[in-house]
């Protein structure tokens, strides 16, 4: 569970919106059909997995959302249809969330990584959670209620990089929604959903990156481009600065050399990364600098403590990327600063071969954001756009360790694989990425409330 409230997960919203006539009259009739409530549980699954087809099934364009939105429209994909049984169990006070699983998506054509979505319910009658996937069946899926072995649409295979997300969420993931609401059909829904990646799978990866010893020393470092972040930042005496996804401390430990009369945290997942960064602080004897470890999602700090936060080469992989900058709103002083490096994907890449390329790495890559998609996303958390700066990043990637780069290559455009540069050797390939280096205020104190 991802929250002891029960009464979270029996809530009603805009997504399982069983105030709607409509769905409560279809929960109303699949509980009176019922023997009881384990009964109705698998009445209700059995339906809205057999009665709605997946659109991909069926080739339909339409996107659904909400609860309501499947049974106006007819069909869903996954994650539609699990809000539509989320929606029919909360009507009836069974409790209801979201869980999610990382699959690869046509393995043979095109490998990729997608987001897969199903449910978690909670069945009284045996005092536990089980998953349900209400997906819809076909030749080769096989769904099936089951109390005692889960019997889901597809297995996962951890060799490949597929993960289940065990977790039992109340709430849809923001990036799901998100992607759903601004996708006009599914066919665009395919290219903008990424794949739901745990937190625990971004810090495996880091883990074994950080392993290497050469991770950011290869692929991040850039004395000119750190030159130009502290001189766009302009730190003063006596202020407190966050460094979120800090990693190696390539940024903190600059910034508190360079400015000891402030104070520094970097703040991490990655809990091998903290362990060195904290041995050579003590060792450089930077008495300013501190290391604090986090669980990926609420930021362990009072409202209001930072002066600036900074985030360089790390926002891409953030998997709840709405919910870490309500973290970063809450946490800044009411004209507080908060500095993004990040890269972007090129104008002409509407497709986002860089996204498919950055996941290539299985190190939690999730999305590179546009200008204006940051301008949005901070500008719902009170954080207005002062000032940026362009630079660039020559990204190698070692063909053995990207599996399937060939597929990615060759199912995207040549002329927007031109753009970034590409280049290949016998054992790397390069592409140069740019990136957008953003400066934003936070002027209304909301504390990441949406205004």
């Amino acid at each position: 569970m991802f929250t002891d409230n029960l009464n979270e997960y029996l809530k009603c919203d805009d997504i399982a919106d069983f105030d709607k006539p409509e769905v409560k009259d279809l929960a109303d009739k699949l509980f009176a059909e019922a023997d009881c409530e384990t009964d109705f549980i698998r009445r209700a699954y059995e339906y809205v997995r057999d009665t709605f087809p997946h659109s991909a099934d069926i080739n339909a364009d339409e996107v659904a959302v909400s609860a309501s939105d499947v049974l106006t429209i007819g069909h869903g994909i996954c994650h539609a249809k699990a809000h539509l049984l989320a929606a029919i169990l909360r009507c009836k006070g069974v409790p209801a969330g979201f869980c999610y699983q990382k699959l690869i998506l046509d393995d043979d054509v095109a490998p990729v990584f997608i987001s897969h979505g199903l449910n978690g319910v909670y069945l009284r009658e045996y005092d536990k959670w089980i998953r349900l996937d209400a997906r819809g069946n076909r030749s080769d899926v096989d769904a099936q209620f089951s109390v005692d072995e889960e019997k889901l649409a597809f297995p996962v295979r951890a060799e490949k990089g597929e993960e289940d997300d065990l977790t039992v969420y109340p709430d849809p993931k923001d990036f799901v929604i998100k992607s759903m609401r601004e996708s006009k059909t599914r066919t665009e829904l395919w290219r903008n959903l990424p794949a739901a990646t745990s937190i625990d799978s971004t810090r495996r990866g880091f883990e074994e990156s950080f392993a290497s010893g050469t991770f950011y020393n290869r692929q991040t470092q850039d004395a000119e481009h750190l030159d130009k972040i502290l001189s766009f930042l302009h730190f003063e005496k006596g202020m407190k600065i966050l460094d979120l996804g800090t990693g190696s401390g390539y940024l903190a430990f600059r910034i508190a050399k360079d400015n000891p009369e402030c104070g520094v945290t970097g703040l991490d997942i990655v809990n091998e990364a903290l362990e060195a960064n904290i041995n050579r602080a003590q060792e450089e004897g930077h008495n300013n600098l501190v290391f604090v470890s986090y669980d990926g999602m609420k930021f362990p700090f009072e409202d209001g403590l930072f002066d600036v936060v900074v985030a360089r080469y790390s926002l891409h992989h953030f998997p709840e990327i709405e919910t870490s900058i309500g973290e970063v709103s809450r946490v800044l002083k009411c004209d507080g600063r908060f500095f993004i490096s990040d890269p972007r994907p090129n104008e002409c890449d509407k497709e986002r071969f860089v996204d498919d390329y950055m996941r290539l790495k299985k190190d939690g890559h999730i999305k590179f954001y546009t200008k204006d998609e940051w301008i949005d996303i901070c500008g719902r958390r009170g954080l207005t756009m002062k000032d940026s700066f362009d630079s660039e990043i020559r990204f190698p990637k070692k063909k053995d360790t990207a599996p399937g780069w060939e597929n990615v290559l060759n199912s995207h455009d040549k002329t927007v694989i031109a753009s970034y540069g590409l280049e290949e050797t016998d054992t790397e390939i390069y592409v140069t990425e740019q990136v957008n280096n953003l400066l934003f205020v936070k002027y209304n104190g909301e504390g990441g409330k949406e205004l």
